[in-house]
């Protein structure tokens, strides 16, 4: 069962979809597997990650949201999509984040996009370590 916590990659890039995720995932060398319309991440050792990819007005909406009043303001008002990145325990993500971190600079990287974590309320955008 997929924990509450989550994080987002949210972007405006048209074109860029899962088989971009994929490729930019595979890249870095985690193992991903690809289920339908998820990609199932992980590294010999750590919990597995799954991404999805959202679009539409829903996340539009999120993502005004979340970015009122704080310095990503402007690029989140545009953002149209959000690459979901879901897990069974946080807990046992945050003993071990590699995974999760590398995942997160890897699709931020890939759409110029936001991160924002479900448990801590922060937000990372393109220019931080990219």
């Amino acid at each position: 069962m997929e924990s509450a916590d989550r994080s987002c990659v949210f972007f405006h890039k048209p074109g860029v979809g899962l088989a971009e995720a994929e490729a930019a995932l595979r890249d870095s060398g985690l193992d991903v597997t690809r289920h339908g319309d998820a990609l199932e991440v992980s590294r010999q050792g750590s919990p597995a990650l799954t991404v999805r990819v959202v679009r539409g007005e829903g996340i539009r909406k999120d993502a005004g949201r979340l970015g009122r009043a704080k310095p990503f303001q402007d690029l989140l008002r545009r953002c149209d999509a959000a690459f979901v990145i879901t897990f069974e325990d946080l807990d046992r993500i945050l003993e071990d984040p590699k995974v999760l971190t590398e995942v997160q600079l890897r699709l931020r990287k890939a759409t110029d996009g936001v991160i924002a974590r479900s448990w801590n309320d922060e937000l990372s955008g393109p220019e931080e370590g990219d």
